[in-house]
């Protein structure tokens, strides 16, 4: 008996520093949230939905659907006051859709006005200021750590080309079931034989597949390249999930001719 109960001592023991192991891995995320203020998670969920911009669980606008730009809406109407700074340090940007009605009004006396494709165009304004507006609040007045939101991006962009690879393997492998809720799941479906754009090709969570290159260069690579001088860890993090995700891609057949000329001079 006493042998036992040495053995489940030691098993205790083993199980409590095992879990020791594993625990730093979320406290960094806990000291994060209790170190910030509330309203940060509506910032951590518009960073983790960056990747998901073709669900019919987003935002319509013309050729996708995002969620990110209003969550970052909410996180700078959390932060009006620190919204005023970061709008008089960007005020050209922000004057920016002030510039675009003057410059629409021309056009709207003679052709005249589209009341949808208006609102939509200015909404999609109002999105670009917002997600500039919470950047600079979070990361230029805050100053709130980038180490935990930089995490959550390269954990949402991994889980996107995971999603990416089950539709390419559900599409190969005649799995209708999953073939037919991700062509619901999405806005503009590439995914099953009845798509009007072509199907048979994984979109992994964009409104396209040509999208890819926009999220791998437009946002991954930029982020690189400012790691670089910050932090040779999460610059390599990042490197790699570009790379990963730009030959699964062209391997999944999916965005290849965008990944490939984003690569390769001009012949």
């Amino acid at each position: 008996m006493n042998q036992a109960c040495v053995h489940n001592d030691t098993i205790d023991v083993g199980n409590h520093h095992g879990w020791s192991r594993y625990r730093p891995r979320y406290r960094p995320f806990l000291q994060f949230l209790t170190t910030q203020e509330r309203n940060v998670i509506w910032l951590l969920l518009a960073i983790a939905f960056l990747p998901v911009d073709g669900t019919t669980l987003g935002l319509y606008a013309p050729f996708w659907s995002p969620i990110s730009p209003a969550l970052f809406a909410v996180y700078c109407l959390c932060n009006w006051h620190q919204l005023r700074i970061a709008a008089n340090r960007y005020l050209p940007m922000f004057l920016l859709p002030v510039a675009c009605i003057i410059l629409s009004i021309p056009g709207w006396l003679k052709f005249g006005i589209h009341l949808n494709a208006a609102f939509m165009s200015i909404t999609g304004l109002l999105g670009v200021l917002a997600t500039l507006g919470a950047i600079a609040i979070a990361f230029g007045i805050k100053r709130i750590p980038w180490r935990t939101p930089l995490r959550i991006l390269i954990a949402s962009y991994w889980f996107s080309f995971g999603v990416g690879v089950v539709q390419w393997l559900s599409i190969h492998l005649h799995i209708k079931p999953l073939t037919d809720y991700f062509a619901h799941l999405m806005y503009r479906q590439y995914i099953n034989e009845s798509s009007v754009w072509g199907g048979g090709r994984p979109q992994f969570l964009f409104a396209e597949p040509s999208y890819i290159g926009m999220h791998l260069f437009g946002v991954l690579l930029p982020l690189m390249w400012l790691m670089r001088g910050r932090d040779r860890i999460y610059a390599k993090r990042l490197r790699n999930l570009i790379v990963v995700y730009a030959i699964g891609a062209v391997l999944m057949q999916a965005g290849t001719r965008i990944v490939l000329r984003a690569n390769l001079p001009e012949s």
